[in-house]
């Protein structure tokens, strides 16, 4: 099948969905490009699932969730009914953040605070803050949890908050619709950057003829994480207790110099523990070649 064709068959599935909603709802331009763009996600994660690009239950389970609770967008969003569209918008970044924390499924101890430390902990390493916008990330979970839990802080006998509540309700349809897609859009792009950093091997190797259709589920810039970048996966001991880990992105392509490695190494740290064994020359190697690879850090207490 060329590339042409298979394109071809997949904007025609975006399609027939737009039909079949414009069938049930009166839809605007704007309407019609927001479920366009949140359908070309859905079908890029059924695209995981059917190509079967993970061998593990807890991300299989993840991505189902993320399509399903994607599908629940595009309907609250259809119905007007805010509290419950910011409530699968926030379910879509805790299952995001369980997936990029590698989170098993009977885990429930590891807080929301906790993988925001995380992920900012790999925006920091990194140095990915232009592209992960770590608190913007941070504000959309916020508003999402505002919207899902209301406010504790309301008097809910003052008249006033009342007035506030319909004030908020008759915004101008267009400004509020505007503000919705536009922070929806900018947090499924970041959400798939950080998949797309944590993943790009196996992505790389499941859509290995075919990396044109990364390009048009995402756009250019995954299309490039897939093709040029890999993973170091730093896994962290004490004792046989394991810490968590880290995670280096590196371009296959480049050489890192003894600066830039020590720089990683300074950035590598764990409240309360001093790294006291690692391989720096396994580090290196690791490094500098073009396949993800892991290797192991050990820490002792820091009494």
């Amino acid at each position: 099948m060329n590339n042409t064709k298979t394109l071809s068959q997949k904007k025609q599935e975006i399609d027939i969905f737009l039909e079949e909603i414009k069938s049930k709802f009166k839809i605007t331009q704007q309407d019609d490009d927001f479920i366009r763009y949140l359908s070309k996600k859905i079908l890029f994660f059924k695209e995981i699932i059917s190509r079967k690009t993970f061998n593990n239950d807890n991300y299989e389970y993840y991505i189902k969730q993320i399509i399903s609770d994607t599908f629940y967008l595009i309907y609250t969003y259809l119905k007007n009914d805010i509290r419950n569209f910011y409530l699968n918008y926030r379910s879509i970044i805790e299952h995001f953040f369980r997936m990029f924390n590698d989170v098993s499924l009977n885990n429930d101890r590891i807080t929301m605070t906790q993988h925001f430390f995380l992920i900012k902990n790999f925006i920091d390493l990194n140095n990915l803050n232009e592209e992960l916008k770590y608190e913007l990330l941070k504000n959309y979970y916020s508003k999402a949890c505002m919207f899902v839990h209301g406010n504790p802080k309301a008097d809910y006998l003052n008249i006033l908050f009342f007035d506030e509540i319909n004030k908020s309700q008759s915004m101008k349809k267009n400004k509020k619709v505007r503000i919705i897609i536009d922070d929806t859009e900018t947090l499924f792009k970041i959400l798939i950057i950080l998949f797309f950093y944590k993943f790009s091997n196996l992505l790389s190797t499941s859509f290995l003829r075919e990396k044109y259709l990364i390009q048009f589920y995402t756009d250019s810039f995954c299309y490039n994480i897939v093709k040029y970048y890999k993973i170091i996966k730093i896994k962290h001991y004490e004792n046989r207790n394991e810490l968590g880990f880290s995670l280096i992105v590196k371009n296959k392509n480049r050489i890192s110099q003894d600066k830039e490695i020590n720089n990683y190494l300074s950035n590598i740290k764990i409240q309360k523990f001093i790294l006291f064994k690692f391989d720096l020359e396994d580090f290196k190697t690791k490094i500098n070649s073009e396949f993800d690879d892991e290797i192991y850090f050990y820490w002792k207490y820091d009494e």
